[in-house]
C-alpha cells in the first residue's frame, strides 16, 4: 500500500527534479529525536506533499535538558538540538533508501556530503514566538511530538500550566494536559494563516472525558476540523510506553469529504486500518461533534451516584480473621461496626473483607483496646502522608468520601476494560464499605435496569476518559449525561423484571464459583448473554418509541440519537456547571 501511494504521488506530480519531489515550503516541528512517520497522512491528498520533504525545510523548537550551574541557576544544555539535527539526516538517509528501492529501481540515491540541515532553535515551544524561527509566510505544515504530561503527573508544574494559560483568555485551561498547550497555539497560526496545517502525536487522554469539551470546542470554533486521525495506539516512546492518538487539522469553511479515521485492529496492533467517514468528533468517532458537559447532580428523579469511600488507613482498619471473632464477641453494637470493605478488584472477584467502621466514633468501639490501636496506627500514617492525606491526621477515625451509606447500595468499578460490552453493577446489603474505586447509588432497580445495558456502555465508551486503555466511569459525565428513556410504571417493571432474570442467572454461576471478572470477559456463558440481550431488546424498543424509529441498524446511530438526546434534555441545563471549570 505504501508503495502504491508513492507511486500515486509520482504520476501526480509528474517528474521529479534532483531526485527531490515538489513539497511544501517549510515545516515546523517540536521535540528532539521523536519524528512522526509522515507517511501515517499520505492518503490525504493535501498532506502527500510532505513526502518530497528536503532536510532543510525543517524547523523546530527544543528546550533541552534541564541542569543547574554553579551559581545556582537552571538552564539546558543543547544536545538535544544536535541530536535532532542527526536524527533528521537520519531519517532522510532512510527515506532515500526507499525512494531508491521503490521508485528508482534499486539505483542509489545518496545525499553525500551532508551539508544541508534542518533549522532548530533551542527555547520553551509555549512561550518563544513561532514566526520568528520560520516565517509563516512560508510555513506550510506544524508537526510534533510535544510532552506526554497529564494534568496530574507532578512533573507538570505550575508554571507549566501558566504557560498554557497564557495563551488563551477564552477558556480555563486547568483541566488540560500540558500537550493542549500546543493545540491552543497552533489553532490561533491556522486560523490566520489558514494554509497552514497541523498534525501532533498527543497523549489519548486528551481526547477523552472533559478535556476535549474543553479545548477541541475553542479549537474547532476558529474553523479548525480534524482531517485524519489515528485512534489510541501503544507507542514506545524513548523507552516507555504510551498510549497516543495522531490528529491532523486544517482550516475548511466547509466539511472535507475525505476524512479518515486510523483504526488498530487486535489482531495486528502495529497495523493501521483506514476508514473513509462522514465526521471526526472530538472523540476521534464518526460520530456527530457534540460537547459534553458536566453535570453535578442529576436533572431527574434518578438516584444519586457517589464515589466510594479513601480510608485513607494504610490498611490499618482491615481485620483479620482472628481480630472479627475478637471483635464479635464484645457486643452487638461492636459487631454492628464489623461490616464488609469491598473494593474494585474485590468486586469483580466476588471477595470481600471485613473491616472496623470507626466513622461515628461510638464511645464502645474507639475506645476498645484493639480498635484503639488501630486508630492510633492509621493518625501515624497520616502524619507522614501527602498534603491531603495529613489534613485527616487529627480526626484518624474519620474516612474521606464517608457519604453514610444506611442502606442497600449498587455499586459498580470506576475503571472498566476498553473490551467489556456491559458494565459489572453489582448489589450489596448493607451495611458495607465501598472502596474509592467504586461507584454506587441507593438501590434503585430501575437505574440498574438502565446501566446494565449495551446501550450505556456505548455510552460510556463514546465519551468517557481513560486510563491506557480502560474506561474511567464518573457520575457528572457518564451517569448524570445519560437520559433515560420515556417509560410508563408498567414498561419500567418489565424492564426490572427482565434485570432480576439477569441477576438471578449471574448469581447462579457466582454460586458455582465463577467469578464476574470471567463472567464479564469474551467467554461470557451464553445464558448470561442471552438474557443481557433480552433486556437490551427491551430497553432499545422504548428509545425507538420515543424517538419514533422502527429499529437501530448500527452502533453508530446508536450513539447519534443518545447525543442528541443529550443536547435535548441535558444540555441546556448542564452549560452552566462549566463556569467551574
Amino acid at each position: 500500500m505504501e508503495h502504491q501511494v508513492i507511486d500515486e504521488i509520482i504520476r501526480r506530480k509528474g517528474l521529479f527534479v534532483d531526485f527531490g519531489f515538489e513539497g511544501p515550503t517549510d515545516v515546523g516541528f517540536d521535540g528532539a529525536g521523536n519524528f512522526i512517520d509522515f507517511r501515517k497522512a499520505r492518503s490525504q491528498a493535501t498532506w502527500q506533499p510532505l513526502i518530497g520533504v528536503e532536510v532543510e525545510q525543517f524547523n523546530g523548537i527544543e528546550i533541552g535538558i534541564p541542569y543547574v550551574d554553579k551559581d545556582g541557576n537552571k538552564k539546558y544544555n543543547e544536545y538535544p538540538i544536535e541530536i535532532a539535527k542527526a536524527g533528521m539526516w537520519m531519517m532522510d538517509h532512510l527515506l532515500n533508501r526507499e525512494l531508491s528501492e521503490y521508485v528508482l529501481a534499486g539505483a542509489p540515491y545518496l545525499r553525500i556530503p551532508l551539508h544541508r540541515t534542518a533549522n532548530i532553535v533551542q527555547g520553551d515551544a509555549l512561550k518563544v514566538d513561532w514566526d520568528s524561527v520560520v516565517s509563516f509566510r512560508k510555513l506550510s505544515y506544524i508537526l510534533g511530538n510535544p510532552p506526554f504530561l497529564g494534568v496530574k503527573n507532578p512533573e507538570y508544574s505550575n508554571s507549566m500550566k501558566k504557560s498554557v494559560q497564557a495563551l488563551v483568555q477564552d477558556i480555563k485551561t486547568g483541566s488540560l494536559d500540558y500537550v493542549c498547550g500546543w493545540w491552543l497555539k497552533a489553532a490561533r497560526i491556522m486560523k490566520e494563516h489558514p494554509s497552514i496545517k497541523t498534525a501532533f502525536v498527543s497523549s489519548n487522554s486528551i481526547t477523552q472525558g472533559i478535556q476535549p469539551t474543553i479545548w477541541m470546542k475553542y479549537v474547532m470554533s476558529l474553523n479548525n476540523v480534524i482531517v485524519f486521525a489515528h485512534q489510541s495506539f501503544d507507542w514506545n516512546n524513548r523507552g516507555a510506553k504510551v498510549t497516543v492518538v495522531i490528529i491532523g487539522m486544517e482550516q475548511r469553511e466547509e466539511a472535507p469529504e475525505d476524512r479518515y479515521i486510523y483504526l488498530y485492529r487486535k489482531e495486528n496492533k502495529n497495523e493501521a486500518v483506514g476508514e473513509l467517514v462522514a465526521n471526526i468528533n472530538q472523540y476521534l468517532r464518526d460520530d456527530k461533534s457534540v460537547f459534553i458537559e458536566t453535570v453535578s447532580t442529576p436533572i431527574d428523579s434518578r438516584s444519586v451516584m457517589k464515589q466510594g469511600m479513601k480510608t485513607l488507613d494504610n490498611h490499618n482498619y482491615l481485620l483479620s480473621d482472628v481480630e472479627v471473632k475478637e471483635l464479635n464477641t464484645v457486643s452487638k453494637n461492636m459487631r454492628q461496626h464489623v461490616v464488609d470493605f469491598v473494593s474494585a478488584r474485590d468486586l469483580v472477584t466476588n471477595n470481600n473483607r471485613p473491616i472496623i467502621y470507626v466513622g461515628d466514633n461510638d464511645p464502645e468501639v474507639i475506645n476498645y483496646p484493639l480498635v484503639r490501636e488501630k486508630i492510633k496506627a492509621t493518625q501515624i500514617y497520616r502524619e507522614g502522608g501527602a498534603r491531603t492525606t495529613r489534613a485527616y491526621a487529627s480526626t484518624p477515625t474519620k474516612m474521606s468520601k464517608d457519604n453514610g451509606i444506611l442502606s442497600n447500595i449498587y455499586a459498580m468499578p470506576q475503571t472498566t476494560s476498553g473490551n467489556r460490552n456491559y458494565l459489572t453493577v453489582v448489589l450489596y446489603q448493607y451495611p458495607m464499605i465501598p472502596s474509592q474505586g467504586l461507584r454506587w447509588f441507593k438501590r434503585d432497580d430501575w437505574v440498574f435496569s438502565l446501566l446494565s445495558t449495551r446501550l450505556h456502555m456505548l455510552w460510556n465508551k463514546a465519551i468517557a476518559g481513560r486510563l491506557r486503555k480502560d474506561m474511567q466511569y464518573t457520575n457528572t459525565l457518564i451517569y448524570n449525561t445519560f437520559v433515560f428513556p420515556k417509560a410508563t410504571e408498567l414498561e419500567k417493571k418489565t424492564a426490572i423484571k427482565l434485570a432480576m432474570q439477569m441477576l438471578s442467572i449471574r448469581n447462579s454461576h457466582i454460586e458455582h464459583g465463577e467469578i464476574i471478572r470471567d463472567l464479564y470477559g469474551e467467554k461470557m456463558p451464553n445464558d448470561l448473554k442471552e438474557s443481557l440481550q433480552k433486556l437490551d431488546v427491551f430497553v432499545e424498543g422504548l428509545y425507538l418509541k420515543e424517538m419514533g424509529w422502527q429499529r437501530f441498524d448500527s452502533d453508530k446511530q446508536r450513539t447519534d440519537m443518545l447525543f442528541s438526546l443529550y443536547q435535548k434534555y441535558i444540555y441546556p441545563k448542564a452549560k452552566k456547571h462549566m463556569n467551574a471549570l
